[in-house]
């Protein structure tokens, strides 16, 4: 018995088709959510962007670290604003929320 050679112009199965299409949308949020950190300086701007950091996007909420207590003052009284001018930079609503922890370790050199 001679096996017929698969046509390639044949339809895949629409599991096939939709695993594709979540694999891509998946890589697709994750690359999104990886320009948040490049995009940080221009939100807040260069004076508090060195005394702030990003340091981790869990589910749609930012977590930023600060060098101060005034700084997260700072930051979360611009709240609103910095989330989105974030989400404009990016062109889609990735960020919807900023949690700010202060933490001065992590700027000591």
């Amino acid at each position: 018995m001679k096996r017929v050679p698969r046509n390639p112009s044949r339809p895949k199965p629409l599991s096939t088709i939709a695993k594709q299409f979540n694999q891509q949308r998946k890589l697709k949020k994750g690359i999104e959510r990886a320009k948040v950190y490049s995009k940080w300086p221009q939100a807040v701007g260069n004076s508090l962007c060195r005394v702030s950091k990003p340091t981790a996007f869990r589910w749609d909420c930012l977590i930023v670290e600060t060098k101060s207590a005034v700084i997260s003052q700072e930051l979360y009284s611009r709240k609103d604003m910095i989330i989105k001018k974030l989400n404009d930079l990016l062109g889609d609503q990735i960020v919807s929320n900023l949690e700010i922890h202060t933490n001065s370790s992590l700027f000591e050199k």
